[in-house]
């Protein structure tokens, strides 16, 4: 794959790394997914990222997650945190 070329997910795949539930993702696929990119096969999509990008529905990423969060919204996630590294 070159730098020009384009991730396609599945349907499936796009449910990891969207940010809505699976009847959304479809609903929106169905209404604008070939206009924007996304191909329908007879089993399913292949959905470039941009197609994702541009439904609004790809997760973001940023590298500084807690920076957002004040006071008892910070110590409520690190108390999470802790949990999740206990368990």
């Amino acid at each position: 794959m070159t730098g020009h070329e384009s991730h396609e997910y599945s349907f499936t795949e796009a449910l990891e790394v969207v940010s809505c539930s699976e009847s959304t993702l479809r609903r929106k696929l169905n209404e604008n997914g070939s206009k924007l990119g996304a191909t329908k096969l007879k089993k399913g999509w292949r959905i470039p990222v941009e197609t994702l990008e541009a439904l609004g529905v790809l997760k973001t990423v940023t590298g500084q997650p807690d920076e957002h969060l004040i006071g008892h919204d910070r110590a409520e996630t690190s108390q999470e945190n802790t949990r999740l590294r206990i368990e």
